[in-house]
């Protein structure tokens, strides 16, 4: 891969890899004012961080088989879309219950395109320079979790706090049109298709179970 894909490549997968902790930090300033809004107890609303992480559990456990079916490119897309489209859903909250279950499937669809960051660079790098391109997306995502709580409060006090999730419908979908025309990996590396079944998902996970390191992590 060129020198000028290789920076490309680790622009658009530092940003995507910043959605995650993007998604969870701006929004931890507004909870009194979330819950206010919605009539509710702050106890409900840190009940949407636990749904997150649930749906985001869920969706690296469904994301991976299907790229391994599909390809990387299609579901990285997919995901992004809908994380896109549910966070504008999150936008319109009328009551806590409804942004609890959007939340979980923000976070379902935000699973498809985070489970690909590791798996594109596999596809496209050897081993060593494969760990040199992720060091650098690691080196650049860990900027997101640092401002995102200033950034939160800044786009809170301008526009309020539901201003917070259309911010994260239009990252990620201007992020959609920047895989979706710039992304430098090639389609027959992102599209390594392999059967799909729930047979060989769940042989795969009981491999990675049964190693002694694996099952630790």
């Amino acid at each position: 891969m060129p020198h000028k894909n290789i920076r490309l490549l680790i622009v658009i997968l530092a940003a995507m890899s910043a959605l995650t902790p993007l998604s969870i930090d701006m929004y931890l300033p507004a909870f009194p004012e979330i819950a206010v809004a919605l009539d509710t107890k702050i106890s409900l609303v840190e009940l949407t961080i636990s749904i997150f992480f649930l749906g985001f559990a869920c969706g690296q456990f469904l994301g991976g088989p299907l790229s391994d079916h599909f390809g990387r490119r299609k579901i990285v897309l997919l995901g992004l879309g809908l994380f896109s489209f549910f966070s504008a859903v999150i936008f319109f909250s009328a009551n806590i219950e409804f942004m609890i279950v959007a939340r979980f499937f923000q976070a379902f669809s935000g699973g498809f395109f985070a489970v690909n960051c590791a798996a594109i660079v596999r596809d496209s790098f050897d081993e060593k320079e494969g760990a040199r391109v992720l060091s650098s997306v690691a080196t650049l995502m860990m900027i997101a979790p640092m401002i995102a709580p200033l950034l939160g409060i800044i786009v809170m006090k301008l526009f309020g706090w539901s201003s917070i999730f259309a911010f994260l419908a239009i990252y990620s979908f201007l992020l959609l049109f920047a895989c979706k025309y710039f992304l430098p990996i090639k389609a027959s590396s992102a599209e390594r298709k392999s059967a799909l079944s729930f047979g060989a998902v769940l042989r795969s996970y009981c491999s990675v179970l049964a190693h002694k390191e694996g099952r630790a992590y």
